[in-house]
């Protein structure tokens, strides 16, 4: 799923670090929180700037995407879900100023922002959306519900809609409630109403 790095025919410059160590590199600092800069080198991992600029790259080319859909398809072929009681930790803030920040209402208006995450009944993420911690959470309820993948790995059609759906009481409008009934009813029933 990585994408083939061509090295220049002339003045190639030195080798590129191999992707394993640049995985384990973004690995480590998204457990750990810990600033790119501060990757220690001695874990052989590469530089912190190196390992940023392959997640970036990576994130253009689509990849973590796919791999996020390939892992959805494995899980749901296995029946199986993330762990429970695994680290579930978010990485601390970045500095303010970043795009999809917002004063925060309750937080004295300092910048902040706002994940909007739903996960299937044991917790796999499915869909992630990210806004600034001034915007109310009913308005990101019907985009993420339009970015969960369809899901492979079983005999049939993929899911793509879900039969319930669980939020906390700022998701709670009526008019939303009507729009999510549609939404997840079967084909047959939202042509005949």
């Amino acid at each position: 799923m990585l994408p083939v790095r061509q090295r220049r025919p002339r003045h190639p410059g030195r080798l590129p670090l191999d992707d394993r160590g640049c995985l384990q590199g973004i690995l480590f600092v998204l457990h750990t929180g810990i600033q790119w800069e501060w990757l220690p080198q001695e874990l052989g991992f590469g530089s912190g700037m190196t390992c940023w600029r392959r997640l970036r790259d990576w994130h253009e080319a689509g990849v973590w995407d796919r791999l996020h859909q390939v892992l959805l398809t494995e899980l749901h072929r296995a029946g199986a879900g993330l762990v429970p009681g695994g680290d579930r930790r978010l990485p601390p803030p970045g500095p303010s100023g970043r795009p999809k920040t917002g004063p925060n209402p309750v937080d004295r208006a300092r910048p902040g922002s706002k994940h909007h995450v739903i996960t299937d009944a044991g917790g796999t993420p499915l869909a992630i959306t990210l806004t600034g911690g001034n915007r109310h959470d009913i308005t990101q309820l019907l985009p993420p519900l339009d970015a969960i993948p369809r899901i492979r790995g079983v005999t049939g059609r993929p899911r793509h809609r879900p039969r319930q759906l669980f939020a906390d009481r700022g998701y709670d409008f009526d008019k939303y409630r009507r729009l999510l009934e549609f939404r997840t009813a079967p084909a047959w029933a939202r042509s005949a109403g």
